[in-house]
């Protein structure tokens, strides 16, 4: 620290010797307009983005529709041509938020069950029938 005299005329400007004058001032930040920090994503920012409606063509017309809507539909359109990854997938959503409930074992009764063959793939009937009884 003797080279570090209030006299400028006796301190030496080199490599790893910036002048005083450019040094990091006491109290201040070393990087003041530096790059801003990354904003933490939340959950209610991805719930707003799943909430904005989106302009959608169905046939000539047009209608605004929100992305959660979208993506459902594409799994129910998907489910129903034979896609058996999303016949689990909806099925899990659905029962996830109450559309579809499981019968308790005591509550099951064999038997037959009617699939109408235009509305349903048979094997989205079996499934049906084997998992919620």
């Amino acid at each position: 620290m003797s080279d570090m005299t209030d006299n400028p005329a006796d301190y030496e400007v080199g490599y790893g010797r910036p002048p005083k004058h450019t040094r990091f001032q006491p109290g201040r930040s070393g990087n003041v307009s530096g790059r801003r920090k990354k904003k933490p994503v939340h959950e209610t920012d991805v719930l707003r983005i799943l909430d904005e409606p989106v302009a959608v063509r169905a046939g000539n017309r047009k209608k605004e529709m929100v992305p959660r809507e979208i993506a459902l539909r594409k799994l129910v359109k998907s489910a129903l041509a034979g896609d058996r990854k999303a016949l689990f997938h909806i099925l899990d959503t659905f029962v996830q938020h109450g559309v579809l409930t499981t019968a308790p074992a005591a509550q099951r009764v064999p038997g037959v069950i009617h699939v109408d063959s235009r509305s349903m793939p048979f094997d989205m009937g079996v499934l049906l029938h084997s998992r919620f009884g």
